[in-house]
């Protein structure tokens, strides 16, 4: 669904996302979009210092975020 379609979350009373990936590419391009609309962002990423710079940039929190087999 589209983030720009009414119906999408994005639009409902809590305003909220959760962006893994979110220091580059496609995922840094959503966290900033979801933003752009007043939602409240969560940025996870391996790449901490990327992920913390994009977080100060956006207002969001950033956390590590490493998923894998242990």
């Amino acid at each position: 669904m589209p983030i720009n379609d009414p119906a999408s979350p994005a639009h409902g009373p809590r305003r909220r996302a959760l962006i893994t990936g979110a220091a580059a590419g496609i995922g840094a391009e959503v966290a900033r979009r979801l933003a752009s609309r007043g939602l409240e962002i969560l940025l996870c990423d391996i790449d901490d210092a990327r992920g913390a710079r994009l977080a100060a940039e956006l207002g969001a929190t950033y956390q590590d975020l490493e998923v894998g087999a242990h």
